[in-house]
């Protein structure tokens, strides 16, 4: 992928389409261990390009805007080294594939996302200095759901790839033992597909 600015016109991005991945976590629960695939789908959205790459409209971007997500990135969540209230509570590592395109006006820049939960997409905004997207839903906690806020954050980094966090505050009646509430944080890496 190649971002071009033209004068006047704002950004290009020039880039040959692939084949991109809609991924689903298990509607109505998510768990501090790997998410149920409820949906994978695979959608292909590949143009025939003429001769170079093909050229997609400019979008604007605010002034210091964000390195646009678009196309699908190998995300690795690395649950062997969560915690929950700052206490090792490790899980079987999983990765996926995430489909994302951005968008951007004169206000913000949304970098939508085929990550699903409760069958809610994972909606990404331009902090200024990352990518971060917060929803509240149900917690799996042994056996118990509890109401939670799960974020994310991901940073670019120079060479295309993310670096970044997926953090749930876990309200009562909370996990662990006693069950109390607490926060999961676990690494996530993604690199272009």
């Amino acid at each position: 992928m190649r971002y071009a600015n033209y004068p006047g016109r704002g950004s290009v991005l020039t880039a040959a389409l692939g084949v991109g991945f809609v991924v689903g976590i298990s509607p109505g629960v998510a768990s501090a261990d790997a998410p149920t695939a409820d949906s994978v789908e695979s959608t292909s959205s590949n143009p025939t390009p003429g001769v170079g790459s093909a050229v997609m409209s400019p979008r604007p971007t605010p002034a210091g805007g964000p390195m646009p997500l678009n196309g699908g990135y190998d995300l690795n969540w690395a649950l062997d080294r969560q915690t929950y209230s700052g206490a090792p509570a490790p899980g079987l590592p999983f990765a996926s594939r995430v489909s994302f395109e951005t968008t951007c006006d004169a206000s913000a820049c949304v970098a939508h996302s085929s990550l699903v939960a409760q069958g809610v997409p994972f909606d990404f905004r331009w902090t200024g200095a990352h990518w971060r997207s917060v929803q509240h839903f149900r917690w799996a906690c042994e056996g118990e759901l509890s109401p939670a806020t799960v974020s994310y954050t991901l940073t670019p980094n120079p060479n295309g790839t993310l670096s970044g966090e997926r953090t749930a505050a876990v309200d009562g009646p909370g996990c662990g033992t006693p069950r109390f509430p607490g926060v999961f944080v676990s690494p996530v890496t993604g690199a272009p597909a």
